[in-house]
């Protein structure tokens, strides 16, 4: 049975609130449909607490560790002695954590979820609902709610969450808002649509761990996660120690960070770099294996994995959506007159549509079979995303005790007038999906991994948990 944990009614009452733009702009199945409708739109009849505010109360339940309901908490000598930061009106918990005279509350525009306007360390708790996807950098907003929480204090939040999908950014696709049909203001754009990775920003973004808490799945979902050092999880084990890998294999997948990398290698590492262009996997000499190079740290380059496959070393390699990814390579070889190989002089002949494009030989599988088919993923140490990557690059830096920068962008593809085309229309990204659709399962299957096996080396898995 159904208890609102805000006021602990259990009376409830439905209506649907999603309109068809928005359900076209997210691209839902009817079951989505109906489960989002029913996190926004049923209420308990008491308080008006609807399931998304139901669910962030238990979350916030959960953290502070009482079976009260968050009205009758509020009122208790240990509530009122907590400096709580509320990230815009969490709905219906708003009046509710106001009565707290710990209780600040920061609302956009005056407050820069990016920038909050706090020291570090002053707050027990910390939360917001629905925020994050309007931020342009949940990452570094998550980020800021760790750097101002009090050791073991603890950040409870919702998202709107599609839980058959990845997370995808809507950079460059048509603008989309919540709140109504009629809305248009910027605080209600949507930059983000999460999906089942949600919790791995959590982790991306400095905490250790993350739990669900599920009122009702998959509809009334809360995120919290707890600002603990590392230590505190993984005390058990010894002292790790900060040593740069003898040998890494670094390859360099296309358009996805690699060039960034290659550049850096050669300035701190010189003659140590082993360079590696000239075995393509897009041209006959890329069937050619090889051992790893005497006298080198690295090798890095345009290669399959296979090509390296027996080498002892450290693996890494950047990624990007299989769709992004095309266009992005689309762009580049239409803005270059000469071929590099064969086939991109084939592509200056022909001068193919991106659909034609998606279909020549080695391009349709790009990720699954021309660069990584054979080898065996789980022997990479070390995978970044193009969409993570100012987060991931800071990651590899630390791996491999080298002073890594994000904010060096190397051959980058100039934004055409097409390219913005291809990118901002919903149907063409659609039909790529179905083109690539080997590359876009091969690279979610990655992605899901990611906060796990990669983003999160230190996670003590057993603190991942779902409350119910």
């Amino acid at each position: 049975m159904l208890i609102c944990s805000v006021c602990g009614g259990a009376s409830f009452e439905s209506e649907p609130v999603l309109w068809d733009k928005l359900v076209c702009d997210w691209q839902l199945a009817p079951h989505e449909r109906a489960y989002i409708d029913r996190q926004q739109g049923t209420r308990c009849k008491t308080c008006g607490s609807n399931l998304r505010s139901i669910a962030l109360a238990n979350a916030i339940r959960g953290a502070v560790g009482t079976d009260l309901t968050l009205g009758e908490y509020v009122a208790t000598v240990d509530a009122r002695r907590l400096a709580v930061l509320e990230i815009n009106e969490a709905a219906n918990l708003n009046p509710v954590l106001s009565r707290l005279p710990g209780h600040a509350l920061a609302r956009y525009p005056s407050v820069d979820v990016h920038n909050l306007p706090y020291a570090n360390a002053c707050f027990d708790l910390v939360l917001h609902s629905d925020t994050l996807e309007h931020v342009s950098n949940p990452l570094r907003a998550l980020a800021e709610c760790r750097r101002v929480l009090r050791p073991k204090g603890v950040l409870c939040f919702t998202i709107p969450t599609i839980i058959g999908r990845l997370t995808r950014s809507r950079a460059g696709l048509p603008k989309s808002y919540h709140g109504s049909a009629e809305t248009g203001t910027d605080d209600f754009l949507v930059h983000t649509e999460f999906g089942a990775d949600m919790w791995t920003y959590v982790l991306q973004a400095g905490f250790s761990t993350v739990s669900v808490n599920a009122v009702e799945f998959p509809a009334a979902l809360a995120l919290s996660a707890r600002n603990e050092p590392i230590s505190a999880c993984v005390r058990s084990l010894p002292q790790a120690k900060s040593l740069r890998p003898e040998r890494v294999v670094s390859v360099h997948f296309p358009k996805a960070a690699g060039s960034s990398l290659k550049s850096q290698f050669a300035t701190l590492l010189g003659d140590a770099v082993s360079l590696d262009y000239s075995h393509d996997p897009l041209t006959p000499a890329g069937a050619e294996t090889a051992l790893f190079p005497d006298g080198k740290r690295i090798v890095h380059g345009h290669f399959r994995a296979q090509r390296y496959a027996s080498a002892n070393a450290y693996w890494i390699t950047f990624l990007r959506h299989p769709v992004d990814n095309l266009i992005s390579i689309y762009s580049y070889w239409k803005s270059l007159m000469t071929p590099g190989h064969e086939l991109h002089g084939r592509f200056l002949r022909e001068k193919p549509s991106i659909f034609d494009f998606a279909a020549y030989p080695g391009i349709r599988r790009l990720m699954s079979e021309t660069y990584f088919g054979e080898f065996d993923m789980n022997r990479f140490d070390f995978i970044g995303f193009h969409e993570t990557r100012d987060v991931d690059v800071r990651r590899l830096a630390e791996a491999l005790n080298l002073p890594l920068v994000a904010e060096i962008h190397e051959n980058k593809t100039i934004h055409s007038t097409e390219r913005q085309q291809l990118e901002a229309d919903p149907s063409i990204r659609l039909r790529l999906e179905d083109l690539l659709a080997e590359d876009v399962a091969f690279y979610e299957r990655l992605r899901y991994r990611h906060g796990l096996s990669f983003g999160a080396p230190n996670l003590d898995t057993t603190k991942l948990t779902v409350r119910p």
